[in-house]
């Protein structure tokens, strides 16, 4: 192959209390992997585009939030294959964090969709088509204790469907931590953590 591509990035409003940034990646005829079980790894070769966007508003006194969303295309080959496959995702995510009454605060959303087509790879077999979908939620506390200790908290929950050509998937999963930490004496660190997590 012979691969080439382009990358721009612009920041805007940098060092102000809501900057943001906007860039865009092509790559043209570059190679890759693709992985199928059971056998050795594919070569492929085609091209792909990244668009993302990122902004921020950091006002004192008030939460701070911060969205970003990105999208993507990758068009490929695979060497010995019949026909053309391509991906696309995107993705959306907010975070906000706050500081209020010596409490950490922070929460955050986060979404992201998939599609992927692949092609007739062997004799008999039939092409293969998914669409999968992931929502996920995450929030967050924390607070200073004495001895120079801090304890933390977090949940979060995720809501996975996809789409397969052979069937249907979906799941939630939901994950809780905690923690707490002490620095008593110089180079003395105490801690502890525990996590929970209800994907079996």
């Amino acid at each position: 192959t012979d691969a080439s591509g382009v990358s721009a990035t612009t920041n805007i409003f940098g060092g102000s209390e809501f900057p943001g940034s906007i860039s865009y990646a092509k790559t043209i005829n570059s190679e890759g992997n693709f992985g199928f079980p059971g056998l050795a790894n594919y070569t492929t070769h085609g091209d792909s585009d990244v668009f993302g966007v990122t902004w921020g508003a950091f006002v004192p006194n008030l939460p701070s939030l911060s969205v970003s969303y990105q999208q993507g295309t990758n068009d490929y080959s695979l060497y010995g294959a019949n026909g053309d496959s391509r991906s696309d995702f995107r993705s959306f995510s907010a975070n906000s964090a706050y500081h209020i009454l010596g409490f950490n605060l922070n929460g955050g959303y986060h979404y992201s969709s998939n599609q992927l087509d692949i092609p007739q790879l062997f004799a008999g077999e039939l092409p293969e088509k998914s669409t999968s979908n992931t929502s996920s939620y995450t929030f967050g506390i924390g607070h200073s204790l004495p001895f120079n200790g801090s304890a933390s908290a977090s949940v979060s929950r995720s809501d996975i469907s996809a789409d397969y050509t052979s069937g249907r998937y979906d799941a939630s999963i939901d994950t809780v931590s905690a923690g707490v930490s002490f620095i008593p004496i110089e180079r003395l660190h105490v801690g502890a953590n525990v996590q929970y997590l209800d994907n079996l």
